[in-house]
C-alpha cells in the first residue's frame, strides 16, 4: 500500500514538472496543463489529459476555480463522516514548485475551520508570512472595527457579528466587554483571516 501511494506521489510530481500542452483556459485565469483539466470540457479524469482530482471549473466571470474536499477532524468522525467542500479561485499556479496562489469564492471556510482537518488534502496552505497562528472566536452584540478583530461575516447576523483574533494578543490588546467567548482554532494561515490571497502546494 505505501508502495502504490509513493508511486501516486511520483506521477503527480512528475507531471508538475511536465511542460504538457495547454488546454482551453478560463478567460482570467492562468494557463491549465497537465495534471489540471477543465470539467466543463472534458466530464471523466480517465478520458482527458488530467488527472483525478485535479480538475477545475470555470466561473460565471470567468475565474478559474479548484474545489477541495475536507474530511472532518478526528474527534468528529463518530458524528459524521461527510465531506466539507470548498472552492478557491486560483490566481497563479507555479507548475515548477508545484504551488497554486488562491482566494476563497465559495463556502464559508471560517465557519468550517472548527471541524474540518486543513490538511488533509494532496494540497497544504502554505502561508506566504510563514505565519500560524490560534486563532480565538467572539459573539459580539455591537459591531466593533478594532484593528486586530477579524470580522467573519459569514457567521454574522443582524443581531451579533463574529470575529476572529489571534489567540496571542486577544487578552491584553482589545477591550471585548460586549463579546463572548465561542471557541479557539489552532495553527492557522495569517493569510486565511486576512483575505490575502495564499499559496496551496502538492505534499
Amino acid at each position: 500500500m505505501m508502495m502504490i501511494s509513493y508511486l501516486i506521489r511520483l506521477i503527480i510530481l512528475a507531471a508538475f514538472a511536465a511542460l504538457g500542452s495547454s488546454s482551453n483556459n478560463c478567460p482570467h485565469g492562468p494557463k491549465i496543463r497537465f495534471p489540471f483539466w477543465l470539467k466543463d470540457q472534458q466530464h471523466h479524469p480517465e478520458h482527458s489529459s488530467g488527472y483525478p482530482g485535479f480538475g477545475l471549473s470555470c466561473t460565471q466571470t470567468d475565474d478559474t476555480v479548484l474545489e477541495l474536499l475536507f474530511p472532518p477532524k478526528a474527534s468528529l468522525l463518530s458524528q459524521t463522516k461527510l465531506l466539507f467542500s470548498v472552492k478557491f479561485v486560483i490566481k497563479e499556479i507555479d507548475y515548477k514548485l508545484q504551488s497554486l496562489l488562491v482566494s476563497t469564492v465559495d463556502g464559508c471556510l471560517p465557519a468550517l475551520l472548527p471541524n474540518i482537518d486543513l490538511f488533509a488534502s494532496p494540497f497544504h496552505f502554505q502561508d506566504a508570512y510563514g505565519q500560524y497562528d490560534e486563532y480565538t472566536y467572539f459573539n459580539c452584540s455591537t459591531t466593533r472595527s478594532d484593528y486586530y478583530l477579524n470580522h467573519i461575516h459569514c457567521l454574522s447576523t443582524p443581531s451579533y457579528q463574529v470575529y476572529a483574533v489571534q489567540s496571542s494578543i486577544e487578552a491584553f490588546s482589545i477591550p471585548l466587554f460586549s463579546c463572548t467567548k465561542m471557541f479557539q482554532i489552532p495553527s492557522v494561515p495569517f493569510a486565511l483571516f486576512h483575505f490575502i490571497p495564499t499559496l496551496l502546494e502538492l505534499v
